[in-house]
C-alpha cells in the first residue's frame, strides 16, 4: 500500500520542475482551530501553544495555514518523512463556497466539509466510509455548521492536483521565530529609550537605587533585631500548646486518684479488686469478695466518702467468679476528707489487699 509518493512533473506541464514528497493522508492528522476568542495581536502565540499541545507523534511535523480567526493545521511523524514534505489535501483543488465532499486520493477517502472556501471539519477512512463511520464523522463537526453535512456519504470523486499548495503555510518554527522577532524588536526599543534618557534622569535613577539599598540594609538590620523575638515567640507557642495538654490531661478523671480513693472506701479485707474500667466519670468494678462481706455493706462503703454515687450492682455479669458493681463519679476530683480521718485511714489502706487485674497479654515465647 502506498504510503508515500513522489511527484516529479515538468514545469513545461504545469506541474513542479523539482520532485516534491507528496505525504497521503493516511501519514497526515489534520485539525482545524478557532482563534475567535484570542485577541488579535496574540493570536500567532496562541496557535503556536495549541500545536504544541496537540503533538499527535513523538516528534511531530507541523504545516499550519491561517486566515483571519480560523487555521488549519497538519501533522506528521517528522522521523518518517525526511526534508520538507507536503500533505496532498494541500495539492488538491479547493472548493468554492460552501459544501461537502468525499476525495479519492494516493490511499483511501477523506471526506471535507467547507465554508466560505476554507475546511471546518475533515475525516480520512481507508476505504469508502459505511453508515456507522458517516454517522461518527457527523458528530465531530461543528454545531454551525452541521446544516452543510448530507445525512450520508457522497459518492467518492477524484481529487483533482493543483501545481501548488492552495494556501500558503508556515512551520512551527516560522511561527516561533515571528514571537521572537517581536521580542527583539521589543528589546531593542527598549535598549534605546535607556540609551536616550538625559543626564538629570540619570541621575535620578541612581539616588532612587542608592535609596533602595539603603532601605534593604535597614530592613536585614531589623529582620536580625527581630531574630531573638521570634526565636522567643516560637518558645512561648511551643509552651502553650503543652500547657493546653496539660489543662485537658487535668480536666478528666485520673485512674491512680480512683484506685487510691477505692483503697480507702472497701473493707482492709475480704475484698480483692479483680477488674477495673473507667470511662468519663462511669466506672466499673470487679471484686471478689470474702464470704463474710457482704455486698450491701460494699455499697454502702463506697457511697460513704461522697465521690462515688449511684453505687449498683450489675445485674449482667461478665460470667467471671466476681462480683461487678457500677458508679457515677461526683466530680473529676473526690471531696476534701478531713485531716483526722485522712489519719486514721492510711493504716487500714496499707493493709487493703488489692490485686491488679489479670494481664491478657500472652506470655513470652521461647527464643531460640
Amino acid at each position: 500500500m502506498l504510503s508515500r509518493g513522489t511527484l516529479a512533473p515538468t514545469r513545461g506541464a504545469g506541474w513542479w520542475s523539482t520532485p516534491t514528497t507528496v505525504l497521503s493522508r493516511a501519514l497526515v492528522r489534520v485539525r482545524v482551530f478557532s482563534l475567535a476568542q484570542a485577541p488579535v495581536g496574540e493570536r500567532r502565540a496562541v496557535l503556536r501553544n495549541l500545536l504544541v499541545a496537540w503533538s499527535p507523534f513523538a516528534d511531530s511535523a507541523f504545516l499550519v495555514a491561517q486566515r483571519e480567526d480560523r487555521a488549519l493545521a497538519f501533522a506528521w511523524d517528522a522521523a518518517a518523512a525526511a526534508g520538507a514534505p507536503l500533505p496532498e489535501s494541500l495539492l488538491q483543488q479547493p472548493m468554492a463556497g460552501d459544501g461537502c465532499r468525499l476525495l479519492r486520493g494516493l490511499e483511501g477517502c477523506e471526506a471535507q466539509l467547507w465554508r466560505g472556501g476554507w475546511p471546518v471539519a475533515t475525516r480520512w477512512w481507508p476505504e469508502p466510509p459505511s453508515t456507522a463511520d458517516w454517522q461518527e464523522f457527523a458528530r465531530t463537526v461543528p454545531p454551525a455548521d452541521a446544516a452543510l453535512l448530507p445525512a450520508a456519504a457522497p459518492a467518492p470523486q477524484a481529487a483533482a492536483w493543483r501545481a501548488g499548495p492552495w494556501v500558503a503555510t508556515r512551520t512551527l518554527q516560522a511561527l516561533s521565530a515571528g514571537g521572537s522577532r517581536i521580542e527583539h524588536l521589543a528589546t531593542v526599543a527598549t535598549i534605546f529609550g535607556l540609551l536616550g534618557l538625559t543626564a538629570a534622569q540619570a541621575h535620578v535613577g541612581w539616588d532612587a537605587w542608592r535609596e533602595r539599598q539603603t532601605v534593604q540594609a535597614a530592613l536585614a538590620a531589623v529582620e536580625s533585631d527581630a531574630a531573638p523575638v521570634r526565636a522567643a515567640r516560637d518558645r512561648a507557642l511551643g509552651a502553650a500548646a503543652g500547657s493546653a495538654l496539660l489543662a485537658r490531661e487535668l480536666s478528666a478523671v485520673q485512674p491512680l486518684e480512683v484506685l487510691q480513693q477505692l483503697s480507702l472506701a472497701l473493707p482492709a479485707r475480704g475484698a480483692q479488686l479483680r477488674d477495673f474500667e473507667l470511662e468519663g466519670l462511669r466506672l466499673r468494678l470487679g471484686l471478689e469478695l470474702a464470704a463474710d462481706v457482704q455486698r450491701a455493706t460494699v455499697v454502702k462503703d463506697l457511697q460513704a466518702g461522697g465521690w462515688f454515687t449511684a453505687v449498683t450492682e450489675a445485674r449482667e455479669q461478665s460470667g467471671r467468679p466476681w462480683a461487678q458493681f457500677e458508679a457515677t463519679l461526683a466530680g473529676l476530683h473526690p471531696p476534701a476528707r478531713p485531716a483526722a480521718d485522712a489519719a486514721g485511714a492510711a493504716p487500714a489502706a496499707a493493709a487493703a489487699a488489692f490485686v491488679p487485674p489479670p494481664s491478657t497479654a500472652a506470655p513470652p515465647r521461647p527464643r531460640p
